[in-house]
Parts: structure tokens; sequence; C-alpha cells
């Protein structure tokens, strides 16, 4: 890992300063990851996206996806932030599909790309079993894979807090 930033909040808020909301990031940062997947030739996608901004990214890059690649989007917790709620909200707009329990065992097949926009930077606390048992089983799988921000199970300063999304390339 090559560390840039110890934190992107502050840089966030200076975003701000200059009009860039919340949303724009969001889907900047959503068009990086798109623009990788398509480079790759990737033709199926799972996407496993947190309750907060970071699972926000994901969902924006479920969306865009949607019409051109088989997009499957898992969210083990729900959209709680309001960005990933409006995420969420858009992607259903476009019919996109997915599910807030486990992964259906008849889902659980083999993808190009596992996408990891389950946490992100700011993580100061250990991951719980349930994230520990999904990450070891998508580590487990073969295929291109991709974090957002920074892989999930490393707080800020690269420390494992639990099981570490075994990333191919990140995306800040």
């Amino acid at each position: 890992m090559r560390p840039l930033y110890k934190e992107v909040y502050s840089l966030d808020k200076r975003c701000y300063l200059f009009g860039m909301s919340e949303d724009i990031l969001m889907e900047n940062a959503a068009s990086k990851m798109y623009e990788e997947i398509k480079n790759k030739g990737i033709k199926s996608v799972l996407i496993i996206s947190g309750p907060g901004n970071n699972g926000a990214d994901g969902i924006s890059l479920a969306r865009m996806l949607l019409a051109e690649i088989d997009v499957y989007l898992f969210l083990p917790f729900g959209a709680k932030s309001e960005m990933a709620k409006l995420q969420l909200q858009r992607y259903k707009n476009f019919g996109g599909k997915y599910s807030e329990f486990e992964i259906d065992k008849t889902k659980v097949k083999k993808y190009d790309c596992y996408v990891d926009a389950i946490f992100g930077s700011g993580l100061k606390r250990d991951l719980d079993s349930k994230i520990n048992s999904i990450i070891r089983n998508i580590n487990k799988k073969e295929g291109f894979k991709l974090s957002c921000d920074i892989p999930t199970g490393l707080d800020d300063n690269g420390n494992k807090k639990g099981e570490v999304f075994k990333a191919d390339v990140t995306i800040t």
C-alpha cells in the first residue's frame, strides 16, 4: 500500500468550497472505478456495498455498469447514510436489483470482478464476524478485485481490523 493521505475528509471539505458537492465527488469516484472495469473487458461484477458513503460509491458504480455488464449488488447492512439511500433509489430507478440479506446461494457464481465498497477510510473498529466471513469468502474467489478508497479491513494507518480485502487495485 502506498499512502497518499492520512485521511480524506478534509480534502472532501475543501472540494465543497469550490461548489463540488458530495454527490459530484461520489459520481467521480464511481466513474473512475467504472473506467477500470471497462478497460479490463470485465463481463460480470459482484459489488459488496456498506451502509455509508463508501457503499454509496459502490451503488453508484452498480448503476453506471447496469446497462452493459452483469451486475449483482449486495448490501449486507442495507443503505443507511443519506447518500447511500439516494444512490440506491437511483439504482432502483434504472431497474437495478440487489439483496440486503445473505448472498443467495444461486447467485454465488464466478464473477470476473469483485468490488469492495464496504468500509472506506476512517475505519476505527474491528470488523464483526459477518464482514470477516464475507471478505474471507470473496478473497478465495478468482477474479479481478477492486477496492474503493481503501481495502476493507484496514484502518487509516494500514493496521488490520479483521480480514482484509485483497484488492488488485484500489481507487480513491
